[in-house]
């Protein structure tokens, strides 16, 4: 925006904030919010004005350079993290709350994949059942989600490789998946 542009807006804010002003004898309520509005509203363009380089927010164009490397960037953080997980040759350690727990990928009887509704948004999940009756879930909203999946992959090739995609259609259905039963040796069904 130019020196110019943000003046122009500047005098506008400072006339309605003058004029609601004006108006709070005669409506309180409306004067009051219209002359907090555009004051702040007059205070955000006179900075603008006085440093036309400052920004409020990151207005970067979605389709500019800057914003997919930066996109891209932040992917391969959120994709390479490996969260609460750490991996050997044989299997993973898992932080919980309870402490931390060794796995082998020979101990994991049952994988089950499926959607959790939160009526705005849908959350992939995955409970992983190992010796013992013992388990734990996962879900796509934990840090370590995506290098858990690549691992888990590794580890049972047998595993649907489009798993989190099937079970993400149809919206507001729970699709619960087994992916994964040792008893079955690698059944897969809804």
């Amino acid at each position: 925006m130019t020196r110019a542009k943000s003046l122009k807006y500047l005098v506008v804010g400072l006339i309605m904030t003058i004029i609601c002003a004006w108006s709070i004898v005669e409506d309180f309520w409306f004067g009051w919010v219209g002359f907090v509005f555009f004051g702040f509203v007059s205070v955000m363009f006179l900075i603008k004005a006085i440093n036309p380089e400052f920004k409020w927010v990151n207005d970067t164009n979605i389709n500019s350079k800057e914003f997919a490397d930066k996109t891209k960037a932040d992917f391969n953080k959120l994709y390479n993290d490996n969260g609460i997980f750490t991996y050997s040759d044989n299997g993973f350690t898992v932080k919980t709350e309870k402490g931390d727990k060794n796995i082998e990928w020979r101990q994991v009887n049952k994988l089950t994949g499926y959607k959790r509704d939160y009526f705005t948004t849908d959350c992939i999940c995955l409970v992983v059942e190992y010796d013992n009756n013992q388990n734990f879930e996962i879900t796509e909203e934990h840090s370590g989600w995506f290098q858990f999946l690549e691992h888990l992959k590794q580890a049972f090739p047998s595993i649907d490789k489009s798993w989190e995609i099937e079970i993400s259609t149809p919206a507001f259905a729970t699709n619960l998946t087994v992916l994964y039963d040792r008893t079955n040796e690698n059944a897969t069904s809804n």
